[in-house]
């Protein structure tokens, strides 16, 4: 995915992704859900150290999250009309029809 050029215009699935996305969102609850869980034992030895390991692990939760939106807007992207004819559409609506040549001469344009 990250090597080919044309994922975005391809018209291959977007299951896996979606999938991906939600067991990643799972990962960053659980990471969440470990430090909250391993904070009253921590605590016993150093305070801080426990709030320090809350906070990073939540950082990291957000990180993850981030990663999923990222992927997300890919995966709008694909179904908004970027994807494999949305190629011809994007021309037009640039001013170009589907032969490639300039529709700037027209007084209106309706795609």
């Amino acid at each position: 995915m990250r090597s080919d050029p044309n994922f975005i215009v391809s018209a291959a699935p977007n299951t896996p992704i979606l999938i991906g996305g939600v067991l990643e969102i799972i990962v960053a609850l659980a990471g969440i859900g470990t430090a909250v869980a391993l904070y009253p034992v921590v605590k016993i030895q150093n305070e801080g150290v426990a709030l320090d390991l809350v906070g990073s692990r939540i950082l990291e939760a957000a990180t993850i999250v981030a990663g999923v939106v990222s992927l997300l807007s890919i995966v709008s992207l694909r179904q908004a009309g970027v994807g494999a004819n949305g190629l011809v559409t994007s021309q037009a609506l640039v001013g170009h029809n589907t032969t490639g040549r300039s529709t700037s001469d027209r007084a209106s344009f309706r795609p």
